[in-house]
């Protein structure tokens, strides 16, 4: 297929930087392939090291470096392939790795000036989450006076996840004041909140439409109320410059503000007029709430002690944070942060930096551009000069960022966005054709989120806030005849049996149980994915590039949170729907997942009894309760109690008097698998012995035969690749990262 105008741009113009703007599905991996290999066919004395693919995983780098080889072994059969045959043997040269993968090349290249070991390990995410949690650990066991005052004020669990969550955020400012004036400047900034508050609330639209109320019926219970409220107002418009006086007149204002059921229709002329002005105060009324909500309670003795205390916290993570760097340097291993922390560093250098921007790389091809943080733009500037022409490449959608996650920030994005603008050398270019959604449904999305992202002199109002400001265009023309969009709306009130909403003693209405209203909402898309498949709604195969009625696997549940997923299960469940649950709250806690952590644990620690007890229970060993029983009850010599294992042992070789054949099969097989894995545990990564321990016991075809069987398998599935983005950490590590998981889930 060939490019559209848009991709033809994006892949030819290279004498500008550019910033593609790629909505989603508009084909910018294809993009970035070609312009690679047309910077490649322009610039045949450019080694293939000095184009740089920066991606955001190393799954999306694997991807197009398959892509990019794809491409260049179908032109070198071609007549004139032989120059394209010399780049496909240069492949194994070619930059294209995650921006902690480039980080990582120029220390080790430059690590004498950059103070590292040449040979430093790289700590993912997983294995630097483990060495975080021993750091932390560590550092609490031997805390001394008077930090350890702290655990008098907080709990052992929160000084712990505050430690962790302080170190993986990266820096904190430093302490300039001490206890008494942060206490003061805390109920200054609460003192200021509350007349910021009172500002908004006086010029409300719930306000103002009391403020309308241009009669008050004489001797009427909703008129006194009324009135009452027009008189609040009046005094809340006075320059009331204390917070607590503020406070205090919205909380006795709220207290006895309840409208309730107060005035007669025939005191107001109609029932209509009567029902406006009780709906007018129960608004403002709702509205006082929320500004109490948001002012809260004044800084009191809590925040005192919390004040008090802030020292203590400095100094701890001053402490963990040394402790944290002095365990990675003894062991010649950086994390991420280190990784563009030491690189940023080392790129101040304007010799080093001239070297990479002239001599080493060329141009630099930028994927995810959204997700940059500035740390990482920091880096990208210094190999690539964006005043001059043609060195830099960036692809990225605002609307896609992932933000916060792994530091995304797509306030970069649109900072980097507007500077382009202002430069000769610099170009913003769109990629707004989708090839994965029809034209219905992207015409429904531009309208939708037109309304909602709306651009303008005032927004974004954050620099993190994103303006809808390139609609997205189909590639296919035509759409299926059903609705692209739909809205289901479950009303959250309750009815009486004339259809009157119920209300409770302070007037309002009455809201179904947030439960019942989930299980309500599970079971009308139930009964929704159902109609679609009676009714064999068609959805179009792109493999097939054609149309067919839709099936389970077509349909896809998107959940805001997946705390309560387990509700949906059950009553997918009971409709027979059958569904696969991909992530979410709770994950630790299916059987199946429980089985292989007990697995683990065990090979990690033979003495474990509960954990070897609980997987020779499970499928994957099958002993009965009588069989666990009978181990139990076994003794050695001196009559003293056997470890499970020990048993284990004793018990598959026969001798045990009573065992049946069954059981001492069970025996045998159970001791050979385990005997097996714990001699290879250590000696193979932790992902090929759960591989292996599954094609030993057969685990997974005894799970599909089960109930949910393939929602299983997908569970097995996930940990697999838990294990091995794990890389080669120890199995006791591995199984202690998992049990904090658990935990931290829990």
């Amino acid at each position: 297929m060939q490019p559209t105008p848009e991709q033809r741009d994006a892949i030819h113009i290279q004498d500008r930087n550019l910033l593609v703007v790629a909505g989603a599905g508009s084909g910018k991996t294809r993009v970035l392939v070609e312009r690679f290999i047309q910077l490649l066919a322009n610039h045949p004395d450019w080694p293939i090291g000095a184009l740089v693919a920066i991606t955001f995983t190393r799954e999306a780098a694997f991807e197009m470096r398959q892509r990019l080889r794809l491409e260049l072994e179908q032109r070198a059969q071609a007549a004139d392939g032989e120059r394209w045959a010399r780049r496909l043997a240069q492949m194994d040269s070619a930059r294209i790795d995650t921006i902690h993968g480039l980080c990582a090349d120029i220390l080790r290249a430059n690590a004498a000036q950059a103070g590292v070991d040449p040979k430093f390990e790289v700590l993912d995410e997983t294995e630097a989450a483990i060495l975080l949690d021993e750091v932390v650990a560590d550092v609490l066991t031997a805390l001394e006076p008077p930090m350890a005052r702290l655990f008098a004020i907080y709990d052992a669990y929160r000084i712990d996840e505050t430690l962790r969550m302080s170190l993986v955020n990266g820096d904190y400012p430093a302490l300039e004041l001490d206890a008494e004036a942060l206490f003061q400047l805390w109920t200054e900034q609460w003192a200021e909140l509350a007349r910021e508050e009172r500002r908004r609330l006086l010029d409300s639209e719930q306000a103002a439409a009391v403020e309308a109320i241009d009669y008050l019926p004489v001797n009427d219970g909703l008129a006194i109320l009324a009135d009452k409220y027009l008189n609040q107002l009046e005094r809340l418009r006075e320059d009331i410059l204390n917070g607590e006086a503020i406070a205090e007149l919205l909380q006795a204002w709220h207290k006895a503000g309840a409208v309730g059921n107060k005035g007669s229709a025939r005191a107001w002329g109609s029932k209509e007029t009567k029902n406006e002005v009780a709906q007018a105060l129960r608004d403002l009324r709702d509205r006082i709430k929320q500004a109490l909500d948001t002012i809260g309670d004044p800084p009191g003795e809590l925040d005192r002690r919390t004040a008090e205390a802030l020292p203590l916290w400095h100094e701890l993570l001053s402490l963990a944070r040394r402790a944290y760097r002095q365990r990675k340097a003894a062991d010649a291993r950086l994390d991420f942060d280190d990784l563009e922390r030491l690189a940023a560093e080392l790129l101040r250098d304007p010799a080093l930096r001239q070297r990479y921007r002239q001599a080493e790389f060329k141009h630099l091809l930028v994927d995810e551009f959204q997700d940059t943080n500035a740390a990482q733009w920091q880096i990208i500037q210094s190999l690539a000069d964006v005043h001059s022409a043609g060195t830099l490449f960036a692809v990225g959608d605002p609307k896609q960022s992932i933000y916060q996650f792994r530091g995304a920030d797509v306030s970069v994005f649109n900072q980097v966005r507007a500077r382009i603008g202002q430069l000769e050398a610099c170009r913003e270019l769109p990629l707004s054709t989708s090839f994965r959604s029809h034209r219905a449904l992207v015409e429904q999305f531009n309208a939708l989120f037109a309304d909602i992202l709306v651009p303008g002199d005032d927004s974004p109002a954050q620099a993190y806030e994103v303006a809808f400001d390139q609609p997205m265009r189909a590639f296919r023309a035509d759409s299926p005849a059903a609705p692209a969009l739909e809205l289901q709306l479950l009303d959250y009130y309750q009815r009486d049996e004339a259809g009157e909403y119920l209300r409770g003693k302070n007037g309002r209405k009455i809201r179904y149980p947030a439960e019942d209203m989930r299980r309500w909402e599970a079971f009308e898309i139930a009964s929704r994915i159902k109609a679609m498949i009676a009714e064999a709604r068609p959805v179009y195969d792109k493999d097939s590039r054609s149309w067919h009625g839709i099936d389970y696997r077509d349909v896809t549940l998107l959940f805001q949170s997946l705390s309560n997923v387990t509700l949906y299960e059950e009553v997918f469940k009971s409709q027979e729907i059958p569904y696969l649950t991909v992530a979410g709250r709770g994950y630790y806690d299916r059987q199946e997942v429980w089985d292989m952590l007990d697995l683990l644990r065990f090979l990690h620690n033979p003495a474990d009894d509960l954990s070897l007890a609980s997987a020779l229970r499970s499928p994957l060993f099958a002993f009965s309760d009588d069989l666990l029983f009978a181990l139990r009850l076994l003794r050695d010599d001196d009559g003293e109690t056997l470890s499970l294992w020990s048993a284990l042992h004793i018990a598959a070789d026969g001798t045990v008097p009573g065992m049946v054949e069954r059981d001492l099969q069970c025996l045998q097989y159970a001791l050979d698998v385990l005997t097996d894995l714990g001699r290879l545990s250590g000696r193979i990564t932790i992902s090929e012995l759960l591989r292996l321990a599954l094609a030993k016991t057969n685990y997974l075809a005894i799970l599909t035969g089960l109930p949910d069987g393939a929602r299983r398998r997908g569970n097995i599935e996930k940990l697999l690749q838990l294990a091995e983005s794990s890389g080669k950490i120890t199995l006791g590590k591995f199984t202690q990262y998992l049990d904090d998981l658990t935990a931290r889930e829990v």
